[in-house]
């Protein structure tokens, strides 16, 4: 147990570095995100969205406890994901803004992309787990119980639905939203240091889940200072696909060894 212990605490102390060296980094050199084609019109269109979200947050708090997830519920909250992205992309467009450089999709090519998300991710899982200790085991997450139900099914059609859905669908629509658009319209107004704390609130809120708010939260803010100081969503994206599709395996993993 206390060699476990000490491999954790060095776990986190080498991740701890890494984050805080990107955090140098930035603030020696400025970050990569470019916010200085924003202006008003992108205030109006982040208070509308916080406001969008916020209504969906009110909406979800009144529903009965705990709500049982269905196939369809996964796949409009695809589309819904993807609407909004196509909101954002066309506004952006409208406005003379190119996307790809807006983004930074040209930044990094696809092997460094994989590279560096993946180096990044390891050193970010130590922090997460850090930042999930004072919580402890608690009511999985509506979708998890519903993937961990759908692996005892028959049926994989909702099993490949959900992997869809959380590894290629969602972790895009969210880089794109929070890290990708809200952020950089707080880092115009406010700084990088409240656009990293302002979005990974965010991002940990419209969650909806009391007990992973924190390991939510210290997730964002890894995936802020990645895009900051890589200036390619791509990076983060890819971070956020490899985050979401290993914590599928485990569920998997997880259910296949309670059946044996």
């Amino acid at each position: 147990m206390a060699h476990e212990q000490i491999f954790f605490a060095l776990a986190v102390l080498a991740g701890l570095a890494v984050y805080v060296w990107l955090g140098r980094r930035i603030a020696a050199r400025g970050g990569k995100v470019a916010s200085d084609k924003l202006g008003t019109p992108d205030l109006l269109m982040g208070w509308a969205l916080v406001n969008w979200f916020g209504l969906l947050m009110t909406a979800s708090a009144r529903r009965p406890r705990p709500h049982a997830v269905h196939t369809r519920d996964v796949i409009h909250s695809a589309l819904m994901e993807t609407l909004l992205v196509a909101v954002i992309c066309g506004f952006l467009r409208y406005r003379g803004i190119r996307l790809r450089e807006f983004f930074g999709l040209r930044r990094t090519p696809p092997g460094k992309t994989l590279g560096l998300a993946i180096l990044f991710l390891f050193a970010a899982y130590p922090l997460i787990d850090l930042a999930s200790l004072p919580f402890g085991k608690g009511r999985p997450q509506e979708i998890v119980q519903f993937f961990l139900e759908t692996l005892l099914q028959p049926d994989r059609r909702p099993v490949i639905i959900t992997l869809t859905m959380g590894v290629l669908i969602a972790p895009v629509a969210e880089e794109l939203i929070f890290r990708g658009y809200i952020y950089p319209i707080v880092k115009r107004y406010l700084g990088i240091v409240a656009g990293v704390a302002v979005n990974s609130a965010l991002f940990a809120a419209i969650h909806m889940d009391k007990q992973a708010l924190l390991p939510l939260f210290t997730l964002a803010v890894c995936f802020s200072l990645v895009y900051e100081a890589t200036g390619s969503l791509l990076v983060s994206a890819t971070m956020h696909s490899l985050f979401n599709l290993n914590t599928f395996l485990a569920l998997a993993a997880m259910a296949r060894a309670h059946l044996l």
